[in-house]
């Protein structure tokens, strides 16, 4: 049935304990009174779900936060402002009382506003949040058009709406909060990125988004069951290039329906693959975009972690760029551009501030050798800076004793991330540290003296002769002129030529990495 006019029907019969299926701007959803234990059991008979696969239940008020959660911390209440309606949900403990019908046996309830005008006014026409997984049958694809629910269930459900293409293609990023409310924990990733959510708080990946759950495991979040989203083909998911990925696939599954890159409605993808009767898809492993890890994990689950892995080793220095330069030059400005492009960035500054952090193993060496620099047992950053900028035998000491613990911790992070995944390491010091060994390209960014002395005064709020002296103790542009794959000079104050000259930079890299 079409969207325009059903409203009233749909909402007479989710009145009645009944469910109708419907779009939202994610996926088509299995809509049902959430507080109504006849319509959950609905629910879960006709998606054929298990009853301790938690569901989400959707709300068309604010107020309704306070009304299912036993409380509502700040951080939960910035991030709906910031993304409600939208596809974000959230788990917090539930509140004394609420029934448990749609949460799968756990103490918290997974909580979303719809950015859809029409589930909105469904959920204040019927009385009451709805209870919506995705309408498909259970572990099969999701469904993102009319026809994908009624080829899963038609004749179990009384109504079907008609609304079209979802625009998202995928299911809600769900999220928990952790320590006390102050940092985000991502169950399941989806079109709010980490990037976004991370803006707010400190922001973790849980190991369930690119890991089995362990033997015996709670699903804390709908779409974390080992196996999931799997059409009847097997999947298999292969790490590699595009011309290996196509060559192992004509080489093994020479039938097989083949994704080079995917992305798009991925569910629609999968289910024509049945649809055209192979036994078999090769999907190749997504590079980490705004999407990617959405993607990432809805492949990994639906090929039930079965991944192969080609060319690792020989990718992961390839794939790596160390990005570099004079302070002042824009390197932060271009680490952004580069994240936006697909890169993932990983900031050797922060690693550093991390691996000098109190008790740290470091920071207790450091301690030793350095006492000056602390004060009641904290590394004072801006007196350690005065003092190693101004006395190069002292920065060199400093230097040998930080530089082997930032690269272990570099190491860790480029091995956790996705083998076809592009990285960028923002490292000033990238030779000092000898960082630039696990580059297979430098990206050098400089600009003028004079521009540099400006922007360190401006952003690091310090006096011309400590910005002078910072930049006196750093290489030389023409050392970073001579020592870079790619040469970046940013002279002017022109932000968006210096912006489109790193997007195609960005882009120039990523289509070397499928020669």
């Amino acid at each position: 049935m079409n969207a325009a006019g059903s409203l009233e029907l749909a909402a007479e019969i989710i009145q009645r304990g009944e469910i109708v299926a419907l779009p939202t701007e994610t996926v088509y959803g299995l809509a049902g009174d959430a507080l109504n234990k006849a319509a959950i059991e609905r629910i879960f008979a006709a998606k054929g779900r298990p009853a301790d696969n938690p569901l989400i239940v959707h709300i068309a008020d604010f107020a309704d936060m306070y009304r299912f959660w036993a409380y509502v911390p700040a951080l939960a209440a910035k991030l709906a402002e910031r993304f409600w309606p939208g596809p974000l949900t959230m788990i917090l403990p539930r509140k004394p009382g609420v029934p448990d019908y749609p949460c799968g046996g756990l103490a918290t309830i997974a909580l979303r506003m719809p950015k859809n005008a029409f589930v909105l006014e469904l959920i204040r026409l019927s009385g009451g949040p709805l209870a919506m997984p995705s309408a498909n049958v259970s572990g099969y694809p999701s469904p993102t058009t009319a026809d994908h629910v009624n080829r899963d269930l038609n004749g179990k459900i009384p109504l079907i709406i008609d609304g079209g293409r979802c625009p998202v293609g995928f299911e809600s990023t769900v999220v928990t909060l952790g320590e006390r409310n102050t940092k985000i924990r991502v169950l399941r990733p989806g079109n709010v990125s980490v990037e976004e959510l991370a803006a707010f708080a400190p922001c973790v990946v849980d190991s369930s988004v690119t890991k089995p759950l362990s033997k015996g495991e709670k699903a804390l979040s709908p779409g974390v069951l080992y196996k999931h989203y799997s059409p009847k083909a097997r999947v298999i998911l292969v790490n590699g290039s595009e011309t290996a990925v196509r060559n192992y696939t004509e080489s093994n599954f020479p039938e097989a329906a083949l994704i080079l890159n995917p992305g798009g409605d991925i569910y629609d993808v999968l289910r024509g693959a049945d649809d055209d009767g192979a036994a078999t898809v090769i999907a190749r492993t997504p590079v980490l975009g705004r999407n990617g890890l959405a993607i990432y994990n809805r492949l990994l689950r639906a090929a039930g972690f079965d991944e192969i892995f080609l060319e690792c080793d020989k990718y992961q220095k390839k794939r790596v760029f160390g990005l570099t330069g004079m302070s002042g030059s824009g390197k932060s400005a271009a680490s952004r551009i580069f994240a936006e492009e697909g890169f993932i960035v990983i900031d050797c500054d922060v690693i550093a501030k991390l691996v000098v952090s109190p008790n740290t193993k470091c920071s207790r060496e450091l301690q030793q050798k350095f006492p000056d620099f602390f004060v009641c047992g904290m590394l004072d950053r801006r007196k350690t800076a005065a003092a190693i900028y101004s006395d190069a035998a002292l920065k060199r000491d400093y230097e040998a004793v930080i530089y082997p613990y930032i690269s272990f911790l570099v190491i860790e992070k480029i091995l956790s991330v996705p083998a076809l995944t592009p990285i960028i390491l923002d490292a000033p010091t990238l030779f000092e540290s000898g960082v630039n060994d696990l580059c297979g390209g430098v990206i050098s960014i400089v600009t003028t003296k004079v521009m540099a002395i400006s922007r360190i005064m401006s952003r690091d709020n310090l006096q011309k002769e400590a910005a002078v002296l910072r930049l006196d103790a750093q290489h030389s542009r023409e050392f970073f002129a001579e020592h870079a794959d790619f040469f970046v000079q940013n002279d002017t104050d022109n932000l968006s030529a210096f912006t489109e000259e790193i997007r195609l930079l960005a882009q120039k890299i990523k289509r070397g990495l499928e020669d």
